[in-house]
């Protein structure tokens, strides 16, 4: 059992966000050091299967890879899977980075170009001539670090196979890239980003801005590796997974992992492939019929479905007191639309933990962190939920602790004190064991 006392604050602060957690800056993180006293406090023999059903940006997976754990991490948005495998770049390697990335930057500068006729998803944002300077790094990272890869095309598959830490490296360093050339397309809302109207409005960024930042930033990304705070011990050689998958169907068999250690998306209707919409478009990705097709699997996603669903009993009684109070709330939309919203999360929610408890070992331990949030003026008691959901599994929850956080979606939206006054959630960090 984990003593609640000892029990780390999963939330990223200031000062813990450090070493390979800069990179790429990901709303829904938690922290490197929550999930290090996680493993050391679960006493899990070194060499033992640690998995995150939604690893995000990887802080579970490289941490326990680090500690001599191995790890499977899936994802259903290719874009945090290669962060998540960047952040398995070993240390060793650093002195070689910024020569691969003088490398890559040649290469690109030969290029005479890289769009063809046809419409590039970087032109939802950037003319035409940005976003071929855009595209010729692209072409120089995969002609140098991804053989099978011809500089012609775009990365549309995520495999292990063809997709390395090292040229993953380079990829997270120009999402940042590009990021940084949309802050005027940023939003007050942390997961949205704007399109511009018309062409006229899109943005023009000169070859020299673009090189001369995504050199900097491979030499800010390197420096890090020199920060010793996150470096728990050295894997060079992991034998782990990192997969696109959903939490749904985990590509596993039965009863593999020893531990899990994740943080379900969250009930607050975080649009997470939109978040990377960027990304996705760098990544040759359709940000209409590509990425509608990830939004539509993805939980919690603000699209709904085809599928007719039920509330099952299974979900327990505090969830289905919730469900029935919105399908009743008098709010505009609240049975046409946002019941359907939250019932399709709920199936979701409780279709992967059941493939978690299918995948995990008889005395297994589940290390969930929730947020809790508010339809309306209707409390969502995440931890009642989740508890009674493992309670339909056989599992026991051994321990719970929660911390307040005090910077949550709902204190974005200003209409929220029409229905109650408290915008500050709760965040739980919930122990759960297999029988």
């Amino acid at each position: 059992m984990i003593n609640s006392n000892i029990m780390q604050n999963p939330k990223r602060t200031v000062g813990s966000n450090s070493g390979k957690s800069t990179w790429y800056d990901y709303y829904a993180g938690y922290s490197a050091q929550f999930v290090c006293e996680t493993i050391s406090n679960s006493k899990l023999p070194i060499g033992a299967s640690i998995m995150d059903p939604w690893n995000g940006s990887g802080t579970t997976s490289q941490i326990a890879e680090e500690m001599g754990y191995i790890a499977y991490g899936y994802d259903l948005n290719p874009v945090m899977i290669i962060v998540a495998k960047a952040r398995r770049l070993d240390h060793s390697i650093k002195d070689s980075l910024l020569s691969v990335s003088k490398d890559i930057l040649k290469k690109a500068r030969r290029y005479k170009k890289s769009v063809g006729d046809a419409f590039d998803p970087l032109e939802t944002w950037f003319n035409r001539d940005t976003v071929n300077r855009f595209r010729n790094i692209e072409r120089g990272i995969q002609q140098l670090l991804i053989n099978e890869i011809s500089g012609r095309e775009y990365l549309k598959e995520i495999n292990p196979d063809k997709i390395s830490s090292l040229s993953a490296f380079y990829y997270v360093a120009l999402f940042r890239t590009l990021r940084n050339f949309l802050n005027q397309y940023r939003c007050t809302n942390p997961t949205w980003i704007k399109v511009p109207r018309n062409a006229d409005n899109k943005a023009e960024v000169l070859i020299d801005e673009i090189y001369i930042f995504f050199q900097k930033t491979v030499i800010d990304m390197t420096n890090v590796l020199n920060d010793n705070k996150d470096q728990y011990k050295f894997n060079t050689n992991p034998t782990g997974v990192l997969k696109v998958a959903c939490s749904t169907s985990i590509p596993l068999p039965e009863k593999e992992i020893d531990m899990v250690i994740s943080s379900p998306p969250y009930c607050t209707r975080i649009d997470y492939a939109v978040s990377t919409l960027p990304e996705l478009a760098l990544m040759g990705y359709s940000i209409t019929s590509d990425v509608q097709k990830i939004r539509s699997e993805m939980i919690g996603t603000t699209t709904i479905g085809k599928s007719i669903l039920r509330i099952e009993k299974d979900w327990g009684s505090t969830c289905g007191e919730f469900l029935d109070q919105v399908r009743n709330h008098q709010s505009k939309a609240s049975e046409s639309y946002y019941f359907k919203n939250y019932l399709q999360y709920f199936d979701g929610i409780h279709r992967s933990l059941k493939e978690i408890d299918r995948t995990l070992k008889d005395k297994g331990k589940c290390v969930l962190v929730i947020q809790d949030s508010y339809y309306k003026d209707i409390h969502i008691d995440l931890v009642n939920m989740y508890r009674e959901m493992g309670n339909s599994l056989s599992w026991i929850l051994e321990d719970k602790q929660d911390f307040p956080n005090k910077n949550s979606m709902s204190s974005i939206n200003k209409n929220v004190e029409k229905y109650r006054k408290p915008t500050k959630a709760i965040e739980s960090v919930l122990l759960f064991r297999k029988l």
